[in-house]
């Protein structure tokens, strides 16, 4: 059963794969007819995740429906798409009854047109102030984030097909053509302020097809369907690809050749002087790529190489050459030797602490490319374009790079890992364990929940972590924001050394128990990044102490055990906790006493 069903579904992302322009549609209609039959007969091979999609909306989209199906299937998603009544868009919002709030979906899409929002849109001899029309609309897209336990997804607004007076409209500056302008930066604005909130950019597709091919006015006028066959085609591919960055593991590690991927020609037989880069055709190329990287890399994404080379060779043009757009201090773990890619890789793997399936690897090679396609299906691959022209577009085109949200940890975590390397070299050169430990100058900041300064990276933290996580509860802001209204304490840590600075990498949940005296540890966990140098039992020190001071006399904790986090499995007792109960395969309880003076942190760490 397995195996027919893993047939059916590759020869439906073949289906999909193969789709002429001319019967896009056609094609969406067949597989997403094939994709209910097989959820419906409940054979789906073991690697399809089922998805369950919302759609509000204040157009016709039965049509879309199928293309969102679809294009979910070709990324290996089963979807349900649930249709909200047609223009009722603010009561499923607000209904307390309403479907979208039962908690039975994953994702709620919100499509609407600048028309249905900006009233009066296209009126020049008497234009609307649309104030209060735009912040009506973000308003209930926010009240929508905030009772949805899923993804919100809204569309921005894009302009209308037709423009009565074009060039006049562009004169008048409370015309609709800025009006709409004024209300997708409003909305980009509440999705930077509410974690599960974001925007599929229909305004961006509409530019990019053209009116003409992203709209149908026979559509609209017959069918209030505004959209062409292409234009619902390149929206439901829009919103799976929100859907796929949503619910799979994102590119983190970017694995870069080096000759004719980072720099044009071969370093070891070229010379520093024949290769190609700096600031005329082909070498401004290269350059512009290494300067997408650096952007990257500054929003987090972590920076490797893997390159059959001489090493002094690579890192003489990474300190010499003048067009370099990269420098040695970005990258976070080089394998460059003559072994063979696939075996490098692994080893990168292993050395970052991450999943082969959140790299990406970019060579010139076919012969590379294919081996790390056999041998590591999971690591995505783009081969270098043979034309030189072409390597700016790779990255933009790939569709792999991208990211609904990032925070400021994840700005920062790129150049923890380059730091990373940097410390394992300082082991290298220091005589034992304790004096390395005590030579990286440890800092941890212990502090208190604060929600202005600390609620998404709390809630990013229970949501992340795995390997150190006594509970791997996860908690969204909104849970973390009712559990700090309801009397928990939170703490975090933060840690710097000499090499830099990690940030916040440690969470405490404690919650009152059912007598004044006595707590339970709900959360504690720990970036895997400083595993294993003191700060886990120290942090649980410091929160100890700082319980005691609230007057409590007993904390009780669980270890409740998962694939990932067996790491911990021996901390509480290892820090003075009690087994007082076991329950197989589930965990085991545990307790402590805080009568007793606790214990400061390790005196190699030194505490703000």
């Amino acid at each position: 059963m397995a195996d027919s069903s893993a047939e059916d579904w590759s020869r439906l992302a073949a289906t999909m794969q193969s789709a002429g322009s001319d019967a896009l549609l056609a094609t969406h209609n067949r597989v997403a007819r094939s994709v209910s039959e097989m959820l419906s007969a409940d054979n789906l091979p073991p690697s399809v995740q089922r998805l369950r999609v919302a759609l509000l909306r204040s157009v016709t989209a039965e049509v879309l429906e199928n293309s969102v199906v679809a294009s979910l299937a070709e990324r290996s998603f089963a979807a349900t798409v649930t249709l909200g009544q047609l223009g009722n868009i603010a009561s499923e919002i607000l209904d307390d009854r309403s479907f979208v709030r039962a908690g039975e979906h994953d994702v709620c899409v919100v499509l609407t047109t600048a028309g249905h929002v900006l009233p009066g849109l296209s009126d020049l001899a008497t234009p609307p102030r649309h104030e209060v029309a735009i912040r009506t609309f973000i308003d209930q897209l926010e009240q929508l984030a905030a009772r949805f336990e899923g993804l919100v997804i809204a569309c921005n607004l894009a302009k209308p097909e037709f423009s009565l007076a074009p060039h006049l409209a562009a004169q008048v500056a409370q015309s609709g053509r800025y009006a709409i302008h004024e209300a997708n930066r409003q909305l980009a604005e509440a999705a930077a302020e509410n974690a599960n909130l974001i925007v599929c950019d229909v305004e961006a597709l509409a530019t990019t097809l053209g009116a003409d091919r992203f709209y149908s006015t026979r559509d609209a006028a017959t069918a209030m369907q505004p959209f062409g066959a292409e234009g619902v085609a390149a929206l439901g591919r829009r919103i799976a690809e929100l859907c796929q960055l949503y619910k799979t593991t994102p590119v983190k590690c970017i694995v870069l050749d080096c000759d004719n991927t980072l720099w044009g020609g071969i370093v070891g037989e070229d010379g520093l002087a024949g290769i190609a880069l700096g600031e005329t055709y082909p070498g401004l190329c290269f350059q512009q790529f290494q300067r997408q990287l650096d952007e990257l890399n500054r929003l987090g994404f972590i920076l490797a190489i893997n390159s059959k080379n001489n090493p002094a060779d690579v890192e003489k043009v990474f300190a010499e050459h003048p067009g370099m757009a990269l420098d040695m201090g970005q990258v976070a773990a080089a394998r460059i030797n003559w072994q063979d890619k696939a075996t490098n890789m692994r080893s990168l793997a292993s050395e970052l602490n991450i999943g082969l399936d959140s790299f990406v690897f970019i060579d010139d090679s076919e012969f590379e490319i294919n081996l790390i396609r056999e041998q590591l299906p999971e690591v995505r691959c783009l081969q270098v374009p043979p034309q030189p022209w072409a390597l700016p577009g790779l990255l933009p085109r790939s569709g792999v790079i991208d990211r609904l949200k990032v925070t400021p940890e994840d700005r920062r975590k790129a150049r923890m890992y380059a730091q990373e390397r940097e410390r394992r070299e300082f082991k290298q050169e220091t005589a034992g364990f304790e004096d390395y430990l005590r030579g990286l100058g440890i800092c941890l900041r212990f502090e208190e929940f604060d929600a202005a300064q600390h609620l998404a990276r709390t809630a990013q933290l229970t949501q992340k972590t795995n390997q150190f996580n006594l509970t791997t509860r996860r908690y969204s802001e909104a849970d973390i924001t009712r559990m700090a209204e309801a009397g928990a304490h939170i703490y975090l840590a933060s840690l710097s050394d000499r090499f830099g600075d990690y940030g916040r990498i440690a969470l405490a949940v404690v919650l009152p128990g059912e007598s004044p005296q006595t707590c339970s540890l709900d959360v504690f966990l720990l970036s895997c990044r400083v595993i294993g140098r003191g700060v886990e039992g120290s942090v649980l020190r410091l929160v100890m102490a700082g319980l005691q001071r609230r007057g409590y006399q007993r904390m009780v904790a669980e270890f409740l055990p998962t694939p990932k986090n067996v790491v911990c499995a021996e901390f509480l007792a290892q820090n003075g906790f009690a087994e007082t109960s076991r329950r197989r395969e589930s965990g085991a309880e545990y307790e402590r006493s805080l009568t007793a003076e606790v214990p400061g942190p390790d005196d190699w760490i030194s505490v703000t």
